[in-house]
């Protein structure tokens, strides 16, 4: 079986890039991520919802998150879509519940709003299945988000630790400097008292 040197030196090439740093460069990466997230906003976003809206959502996470390669990017891409939806849950939920509290209110006007939500929450969840099937979709994307989330900073972690070991890489470089400054006592030196000032 025959390894593809491609394997290893992809990664290891891309961990030494820092990005686009000529404006003709910065501007094809941001075409590139346009054209990426208006791509996934246009499978994503319903017609009702705000595709600037979405566009702001995305760019907060991959400002956030800094993907550098395809993996990562797809992984920050699932976390996007996944929050989006979940944020489309809530809302449902808050749509569901405040018409139910104007039914509420056109039968009984003198009751208290909190009264009111509590009936209304009675009332679906007696009538309907839908506060039932929103809680289901609200911890579906919680744990769809909590899995990717950890697989994105596993990933991460793992090759923090793979730069470290590496010889080309200049971590390396910067944890042996930061070794040789720490002052913890090993097995082969003494403790040494503290010298008066």
């Amino acid at each position: 079986m025959r390894i593809d040197r491609r394997l290893f030196t992809s990664p290891l090439n891309a961990r030494k890039s820092r990005g686009p740093t000529t404006p003709e460069g910065k501007a094809r990466s941001a075409a590139g991520n346009n054209l990426r997230h208006g791509l996934l906003a246009h499978n994503i976003v319903l017609d009702e919802e705000s595709t600037a809206r979405f566009a702001t959502h995305a760019a907060r996470f991959q400002h956030q998150l800094e993907p550098r390669d395809f993996v990562e990017h797809t992984l920050v891409e699932s976390l996007i879509t996944i929050r989006w939806r979940q944020l489309r849950v809530w809302n449902a939920e808050k749509v569901t519940l405040s018409e139910e509290m104007r039914n509420q209110a056109a039968g009984l006007p003198s009751i208290p709003k909190s009264v009111r939500a509590a009936f209304a929450f009675r009332s679906l969840a007696e009538k309907s299945r839908s506060l039932e099937l929103i809680g289901r979709f609200e911890a579906r994307f919680e744990r769809q988000f909590t899995r990717t989330l950890n697989r994105y900073l596993q990933l991460r972690a793992r090759e923090t630790v793979n730069s470290l070991f590496d010889p080309n890489s200049s971590d390396l470089e910067t944890a042996a400097n930061n070794s040789k400054q720490d002052t913890y006592p090993t097995l082969n030196q003494p403790d040494e008292e503290p010298k008066p000032s």
